[in-house]
């Protein structure tokens, strides 16, 4: 149960008094005992001398922050020990918008089993290293401070065919669905279906109010051109997500 009080607003984690919460912290998981808010409370004023309502906005930093969790054994610092765990953060962070397919096939033989790596994923995401989107049977993962938008389209980016629409789009302008059948080499069901996909998710979008003329989403092009950037210096990057084909 998360103590009440009034907003902590901007602290510094570095700070003394602070550091002096995390030390209590540190000795309940030492003694290996789970955080909980009311505890921390009282081992704080049991053996620092602090003003209540300061010790209050502090803890619901630390816990606001993911700092601490409530009922873990874990302070957020102490999650990347693990190198499993690290090597999985660092994965996601290095391939953005990458499912969890992915990272198992990354890991295999290395961080156990595929229960192991969920319980691993879980712990990313509780302290806030991390979070997941779901986008029809895909989970999704990202660095923290990736923007969802940013995320989706990097996932999509990265399978060959989406990658080839987006970048047609974004290297000669709005085009109609009839060029994409004409220079791509896919099958029209392919092509249109990738199409109603990244129209769907607000990827791409419609010009003069029908989808036979698309365009790439102003928002997008920026970014889209770091994604491409990214992906063409990493050829190994790019997916075939059978599971999009028809």
């Amino acid at each position: 149960m998360t103590i009440q009080s009034t907003s902590s607003g901007m602290m510094d984690i570095n700070s003394t008094l602070i550091q002096e919460v995390m030390m209590v912290a540190e000795g309940i998981i030492s003694a290996n005992r789970v955080i909980d808010a009311k505890l921390l409370y009282n081992e704080v004023l049991k053996r620092l001398s602090m003003e209540p309502k300061a010790l209050l906005s502090i803890i619901n930093f630390l816990l606001a922050q993911r700092i601490l969790v409530e009922g873990s054994k874990m302070t957020k610092e102490l999650v990347l020990s693990n190198l499993h765990r690290k090597n999985i953060y660092d994965y996601i962070r290095n391939n953005r918008g990458v499912k969890f397919s992915e990272i198992r096939d990354a890991y295999e033989g290395t961080t156990g089993s595929s229960g192991q790596l969920i319980w691993h994923l879980q712990l990313l995401l509780k302290f806030n290293y991390i979070k997941k989107l779901k986008f029809k049977r895909f989970t999704i993962f990202l660095p923290l401070e990736m923007d969802e938008t940013q995320g989706l389209l990097t996932f999509f980016a990265r399978d060959p065919l989406n990658q080839k629409i987006l970048t047609l789009l974004h290297t000669q302008g709005p085009l109609k669905r009839t060029d994409l059948f004409e220079i791509l080499d896919a099958s029209r069901e392919k092509i249109h279906y990738r199409v109603k996909v990244l129209l769907e998710m607000n990827l791409i979008s419609p010009l003069g109010g029908s989808d036979k003329e698309i365009c790439l989403n102003p928002g997008n092009a920026a970014y889209l051109s770091d994604i491409l950037e990214h992906f063409n210096k990493d050829g190994d990057q790019k997916q075939n997500y059978s599971e999009l084909d028809l």
